[in-house]
């Protein structure tokens, strides 16, 4: 009987060194590597990384130097490495023109294919060389000629290239009720709070010859703040030159010294029901017109500081190139 308690109370201590002796050997194929990420945002970089580990495998950011800790068995990092270098690579650049023309009634708005916002795609037109083209270069330019404004972006596919076309004027009543109907609250200080308008362009690369291009408008509204900071100052009386010894009174004067500062929000208000997709075919010209429903009216919004009349609507050539 003594022997029989002698093995079972040896019994746990062997299990124990058994698990602590499998737990060894489960860490001793563990390796630890690391890797630096170039292009993606580091979060994205290590979801990805993550998503080819073992179970037990873990990924580590380092944000200071945009790199990624992984340990995990040699074949899982290998695996994670592979994937992250076919992906972790600098996008293509394009270059986007767009020429916004505005255009006196819609006769020939009505021939062609119905987007969505209330856009029609007219027609792909390759235009003839110009001697007074504009060079696409990187950043925006506007350049006025006649009826037409172009822009010129340099962008990553599948990244927003942004365009601010210019102040609204609420002195219509059509204007007050398209802003007022996307949150633009109506009062007597509307005319007053400077509100401008835009749209956002982004084209993202199909294939080696095809863009899907992806035009969301917008208005933008400045709040102005003031920002009253008061400091309190004391002025002790120290005499005069008649009494110059009198010491300083039981009250003194005191003053605020007021700093009024005026601080400025920008508030953009996306016209989601205005956005439209079209896809086409690199280096040809699309011409896009704001027709009906909610792409007519940000078009009178949008040009209302340069017409007078309801009629004109709002058209779009829009050019996607590789950027050289």
């Amino acid at each position: 009987m003594p022997m029989k308690t002698k093995h079972k109370a040896a019994r746990p201590r062997l299990v124990a060194a058994v698990l602590f002796s499998c737990l060894l050997c489960g860490t001793a194929w563990a390796e630890t590597d690391t890797v630096t990420v170039q292009y993606l945002p580091l979060q994205e970089a290590a979801d990805l990384v993550q998503s080819q580990l073992s179970s037990e495998g873990r990924v580590a950011q380092l944000p200071s130097r945009r790199v990624l800790v992984i340990r995990d068995d040699a074949a899982h990092i290998r695996q994670a490495k592979e994937i992250l270098k076919r992906l972790d690579v600098a996008l293509p650049q394009l270059t986007i023109r767009v020429d916004m023309v505005r255009q006196s009634g819609d006769s020939d708005t009505q021939r062609g294919m119905t987007l969505s916002g209330g856009w029609v795609e007219l027609k792909a037109v390759t235009p003839p060389q110009r001697s007074d083209s504009v060079q696409l270069t990187a950043g925006m330019q506007a350049r006025q000629q006649e009826d037409v404004r172009r822009f010129s972006l340099r962008v990553a596919s599948g990244k927003h290239g942004h365009i601010e076309v210019g102040e609204v004027r609420t002195a219509r009543p059509e204007v007050r009720h398209t802003l007022e109907h996307y949150g633009v609250r109506k009062g007597p200080d509307l005319a007053l709070e400077p509100i401008t308008a835009g749209f956002d362009v982004r084209a993202t690369l199909l294939d080696d010859t095809h863009v899907r291009l992806h035009i969301r408008p917008w208005f933008r509204r400045m709040e102005r703040k003031s920002d009253i900071q008061a400091k309190t100052e004391i002025l002790l009386g120290l005499g005069s030159t008649s009494a110059p010894s009198r010491p300083p009174g039981n009250s003194a004067p005191m003053r605020a010294n007021i700093n009024p500062a005026l601080s400025a929000k920008k508030h953009y208000i996306w016209v989601a029901d205005a956005e439209t997709e079209v896809v086409v075919k690199l280096g040809d010209t699309v011409e896009l017109a704001a027709v009906r429903d909610a792409a007519r009216a940000f078009s009178q919004t949008l040009l209302s500081s340069g017409f007078n009349r309801s009629a004109q609507t709002l058209r779009f050539g829009i050019r996607v190139d590789r950027a050289r």
